[in-house]
């Protein structure tokens, strides 16, 4: 048992010191016969049409199989699911990795995809993920390098062609199978009301403060509710999905994280917006964005039907309109340099990451459907390096410090173990592990950001060439569940969770778009219209 355990590990770390270019692999698999034998299968469909299902029974018969997971809450979901149903499955994701001697199916995410473990059926989850401006590269990844006997391709209607066109280039011959919706869902035909909510109702808000706020409204009215919000730990947006499937909470308030990977047993989403802030500016949401929602109400045989509905005539209107407009068609996967596209380049790091976005390293025959990945994120913790940091530290270490899971919050504790690295010391605890979260906003946000550090030391110290640093996993990771457990809690309890205006302390209305409340505005724009657009000329 141990012996198969470190052989897969192994392997797994022998991809990880891979440093042969991709983009020169993928020139190789244009036009070549790499595909043929494989049986590959395009499953398209809106949520809750059954693809997922077809999928992973064709992996439960295989004698060995990889699900490929966009997010570690899908993951987990359908390992539990595989040995629940006695079908023994391992879990690997960036943060934890439980081997089960023997088992022959693994649930993984996506970027930890190993095209070395001889597998006889991969299923690739959320593909038109492949579009995904930053992670896009992980699916066209699996496209190009997996090597099955079968590979079930799940994805959305408006990914066929992209799909479709990366497969013929590579070699491919494929089935395409398309799946309708299970159960009906209608549009409401009248505004709901948040003063007159129904059980078993998602609330979608599209902010953590918005959610917060309506949890808190409703509260107050006596309701059980369910919160989930994007910046949550995957681990306890799992135990608060859980009360809701249970009964426990009634209600349930969430943003968009709840469209991908999530089954809650809902017979209605309501909308209380139609806009989101996309880390830049508010905007509308896409066609594709609407559905996904949409598609949480009347999962099969869980609810018989499904409805969507908004709070203001308006809304229902627009919310209509974007459910039935067919969201255009994906243009381009993405892909990502490997640290050999990268070390034959000259110049800081930040440079050369913006020279191979710039460059077009696309092979040529793929240029109609791919694109160089947005490198961002990686550039952000490229530029606090110094280039004699670089040297230091080594290209291949440097290479993967800067694909850590930080945030723009956690920059600070991330920067913290590159020091740590350099001096030759163990990483840094996460901060004030010692405290615990106290049922207040603040705390709250404070545990979240406590639990990211988490995972960036956890996910460091999987890392082979960084794994001396972190002798501590282990306690880490159970003051990690610790953390979880209490954030767990505060959501569970009821509390004021209502959002402050940022100027003058109040309570803002429950359905607020701004940060500020309207008294405030007013003011700010009655000081700006009275100021003096020009000033007196003085001799």
């Amino acid at each position: 048992m141990a012996k198969e355990r470190k052989l897969y590990l192994r392997e797994h770390r022998r991809l990880e010191r891979e440093t042969v270019s991709f983009t020169s692999i993928l020139s190789e698999s244009v036009g070549s016969k790499r595909g043929m034998g494989c049986q590959v299968t395009l499953h398209l469909g809106p949520s809750n049409s059954g693809k997922t299902y077809r999928a992973i029974e064709t992996l439960k018969k295989s004698a060995m199989g990889v699900y490929l997971a966009p997010l570690r809450l899908l993951a987990w979901e359908i390992a539990d699911k595989l040995n629940g149903q006695k079908f023994p499955c391992s879990l690997l994701t960036g943060e934890e990795k439980a081997i089960l001697p023997g088992a022959p199916y693994l649930s993984s995410t996506v970027e930890m995809f190993n095209p070395s473990l001889p597998v006889d059926c991969i299923v690739l989850d959320e593909s038109q993920m492949v579009a995904d401006e930053q992670r896009g590269w992980a699916w066209m990844r699996v496209l190009a390098l997996a090597q099955a006997k079968q590979i079930e391709i799940i994805a959305s209607l408006d990914a066929e062609k992209l799909i479709s066109k990366i497969l013929s280039k590579l070699g491919y011959s494929f089935t395409v199978i398309k799946h309708l919706r299970l159960q009906p869902l209608t549009v409401a035909s009248k505004p709901w009301s948040i003063d007159r909510p129904e059980e078993h109702t998602i609330f979608v808000a599209f902010s953590r403060a918005g959610v917060l706020s309506l949890k808190t409204y409703f509260e107050k009215r006596g309701w059980s509710v369910t919160a989930i919000y994007g910046n949550l730990p995957p681990e306890v947006k799992r135990k608060q999905a859980e009360r809701f499937i249970n009964g426990e909470s009634k209600l349930c308030v969430a943003t968009d994280a709840i469209g991908m990977g999530m089954n809650l047993p809902a017979a209605k989403v309501c909308f209380t917006s139609l806009t989101k802030f996309d880390g830049q500016s508010i905007r509308a949401l896409t066609p594709a964005e609407t559905r996904q929602i949409a598609g949480r109400a009347g999962r099969y045989k869980i609810k018989e039907f499904g409805q969507v509905g908004a709070l203001t005539h308006e809304q229902l209107r627009n919310l209509k309109e974007l459910l039935d407009t067919e969201p255009p068609h994906l243009e381009y996967a993405r892909v990502s340099p490997e640290l050999a596209d990268i070390q034959n380049m000259s110049g800081p790091l930040e440079m050369r990451l913006t020279l191979w976005e710039k460059s077009n390293a696309v092979p040529a025959e793929l240029r109609d459907v791919v694109l160089p990945s947005d490198l961002d994120h990686q550039k952000s913790l490229a530029s606090l390096l110094k280039e004699e940091e670089v040297n230091r530290l080594g290209f291949d270490v440097v290479f993967t410090l800067i694909k850590a899971p930080a945030s723009r919050e956690t920059f600070p504790y991330w920067w913290a173990c590159v020091q740590s690295v350099l001096a030759h010391r163990p990483f840094p605890l996460p901060s004030a592990m010692e405290r615990g979260a106290r049922s207040s906003v603040d705390s709250l946000l404070f545990s979240e950001n406590v639990v990211e550090q988490c995972d960036i030391y956890l996910w460091l110290s999987h890392r082979e060439e960084l794994s001396r640093f972190g002798a501590e996993r282990e306690k880490v990771l159970n003051y990690k569940w610790g953390l979880i457990e209490k954030i767990d809690q505060v959501l569970a309890a009821k509390g004021d969770h209502r959002q402050k205006c940022r100027r003058c302390g109040n309570s803002l209305p429950v359905i607020h778009q701004h940060t500020i409340c309207d008294d405030c505005f007013r003011k700010a724009r009655h000081r700006a219209f009275a100021r003096p657009k020009y000033k007196k000329f003085r001799f």
